[in-house]
């Protein structure tokens, strides 16, 4: 097969394989022998397990546009438009738009020309084609962001090179309020004891290089929250979303549900993963959250081979915006609307995805209750309008899980 472009694939310093777009626009990852057969290899995704372990035959398999893994390091919606237009390619010439934005992608991605180091990354006479455009970061998401650091108490989106530590959410001109939103769950979140990020709410104002095209478009506040996907000295942690994990295109694939997370955590994260996986789905239901797509959950590998749940993150509550469907995205035990949610879906959750369910329903009631109280004691100190905290009070109300206060079974 003749080839137009090929890229070698690393995880930080191991080399992966190489990526390869063909002339017909199909792509093909071909594994580096050296990496397949290596006893502790870095997990590129849980989606390769069977073809690396020899199970199953398909390293070979071609894909129009890139493979779903590489495609789901891509951003979507409105940034990907703005990231496209100032790379001079198509929104839909996705290889080409991976690797304008290749110095810095989400998890320890590293791509090169092919036969290149790795180390080229941190030499800047190298970076010359990307340095005049504001294009060093890749955060996949629908949401207008970019990747900053802080620098002297000023958050400050680096002039050329790699991203920085911290991610930065600006105001969204469709959705009113919804960084304030984000920081008021997460903040509910952190204080009922869920894993998030390092976060804070601070003028846009205040942040400096924002792109002269996008400064003047955003008033208000914007969102910072840490990126769990790299240290503090610049080292890359490896992540995945579970669109990637299910190698699935659609972060609302309708074949999959909440036990198929769930599952997946149990197996792979054990008991702690899934405890803290439940305590978001309670959060998610008790909220109002009817975007906790694929996407939306991620796994990270802290020493490249064993999978933790990455910290929480894009909580909202979806429920005050009318023009959003207000149903779940996936099914919890063939329910979708949150107001059969009960404690009989846990079990059947547990039942499906084979948790242990005593810890599972312990753990629902725990977070019920702490979140229950949480938003009756803190809901008008919070940077919300009035009409957000009536439509989630509302919302609550018909909820099942809130209706009593519940007793371990």
């Amino acid at each position: 097969m003749n080839s137009t472009r090929s890229v070698s694939v690393f995880l930080n310093q191991c080399f992966v394989g190489v990526l390869t777009q063909l002339f017909d626009g199909r792509s093909i990852l071909t594994f580096d022998e050296g990496y397949r057969s290596a006893s502790n290899r870095p997990i590129l995704s849980l989606s390769y397990k069977n073809v690396l372990n020899g199970i199953e035959e398909n390293a070979q398999k071609t894909f129009i546009g890139l493979p779903t893994f590489f495609r789901h390091l891509l951003p979507e919606g409105r940034l990907r438009h703005y990231l496209a237009q100032k790379a001079g390619v198509k929104e839909t010439q996705e290889f080409r738009l991976l690797m304008a934005l290749r110095d810095d992608l989400p998890g320890a991605v590293v791509l090169r020309p092919d036969g290149s180091d790795p180390d080229v990354a941190n030499d800047s006479a190298a970076n010359h084609t990307l340095i005049d455009q504001p294009l060093r970061f890749s955060l996949a998401g629908v949401q207008m962001k970019f990747s900053g650091d802080l620098r002297e108490e000023k958050f400050a989106i680096p002039a050329k090179g790699v991203g920085g530590h911290w991610v930065i959410k600006l105001p969204s001109l469709s959705f009113p309020h919804v960084v304030e939103l984000e920081y008021s769950m997460l903040l509910l979140a952190q204080k009922i004891g869920i894993d998030v990020p390092d976060f804070r709410f601070i003028p846009t104002s205040d942040i400096q290089n924002l792109p002269a095209d996008v400064s003047g478009s955003f008033q208000g506040d914007s969102l910072i929250s840490r990126r769990f996907d790299r240290t503090d000295s610049g080292t890359r942690i490896h992540m995945e979303d579970f669109a990637q994990v299910f190698a699935v295109g659609d972060k609302y694939d309708s074949t999959l549900n909440y036990q198929s997370i769930a599952y997946v955590i149990w197996q792979e994260v054990g008991l702690d993963g899934v405890l803290e996986y439940v305590r978001r789905l309670v959060h998610m239901v008790l909220m109002g959250n009817a975007d906790m797509h694929l996407k939306n959950w991620s796994l990270v590998y802290p020493d490249g081979i064993h999978a933790r749940l990455a910290p929480a993150y894009d909580l909202v509550s979806t429920v005050v915006y009318t023009e959003i469907d207000k149903s779940l995205p996936f099914k919890l035990s063939a329910i979708r609307n949150f107001q059969r949610i009960d404690l009989e879906a846990f079990r059947k959750l547990s039942a499906v995805a084979k948790l242990p369910e005593r810890p599972v329903i312990n753990t629902v009631i725990e977070t019920v209750d702490a979140l229950m109280q949480e938003w009756a004691e803190s809901k008008n100190d919070l940077p919300l309008p009035k009409s957000y905290i009536e439509s989630i009070d509302e919302h609550m109300e018909h909820i099942p899980l809130c209706a009593r206060r519940l007793k371990p079974g």
